[in-house]
């Protein structure tokens, strides 16, 4: 059983979460192929910058009596608005006590609070191998790749060649058809069965980062 509170993120957890988002970006095997370049921009300033822009969106997770300012095991960022669901890591610590399904399970939660029935979406890297069978475990379904425009200094992007998964969240009626869906991405794709997550699957971050 994880001793950890999930909770919604407030503008005094960005550093905290810059710092996780940082350490934990680069255990990602996806991160092993991109251009030095563009990893140069991916440093402790920036992941705080980004955090902070996040924090409404976000969910964290500290440890069970922390003090306020203690290192957090994890967050993850659920976007309503486009029934997306980004950016879910997890601290070297605290992987393999349940904390990323919770984590997953709250922006779930999030995602269906929506009126109707929607078909949220998430992006990870194709070599995470182990972040994409927890997602598969969480019911997530592998719709296909994609490339993703990730914006950089400059005014310029850089195109990630990532996967997406989907799955249905929210009370689905007969009427409805698929959900939301951004620029660039492929259709729905047939949800699988779900099926119990184990906190041991969650041995590394398991979210693209964009």
């Amino acid at each position: 059983m994880s001793a950890h509170t999930i909770r919604p993120a407030t503008p005094s957890d960005a550093s905290n979460v810059g710092a996780l988002w940082h350490s934990a970006y680069y255990d990602d095997p996806g991160t092993a192929s991109l251009p030095d370049e563009f990893l140069a921009e991916r440093n402790l300033r920036e992941f705080t910058r980004r955090a902070s822009e996040k924090v409404p969106h976000m969910f964290v997770a500290s440890e069970a009596g922390a003090a306020a300012d203690a290192p957090l095991a994890g967050f993850c960022v659920a976007y309503r608005e486009r029934a997306e669901m980004e950016q879910l890591f997890v601290a070297r610590h605290a992987r393999g006590t349940g904390v990323a399904a919770r984590l997953i399970a709250a922006a779930e939660r999030s995602l269906a609070a929506s009126p109707t029935a929607v078909t949220a979406f998430l992006v990870a890297f194709a070599a995470n191998a182990r972040g994409r069978r927890f997602y598969e475990k969480c019911g997530w379904a592998c719709a296909g790749p994609v490339v993703w425009p990730v914006e950089i200094s400059g005014g310029n992007t850089y195109p990630l060649s990532l996967v997406r998964y989907e799955k249905r969240v929210g009370e689905a009626s007969p009427q409805e058809g698929g959900g939301a869906a951004g620029p660039e991405v492929p259709p729905a794709a047939t949800q699988r069965p779900t099926s119990q997550a184990r906190p041991e699957d969650m041995e590394a971050s398991t979210q693209a980062s964009r």
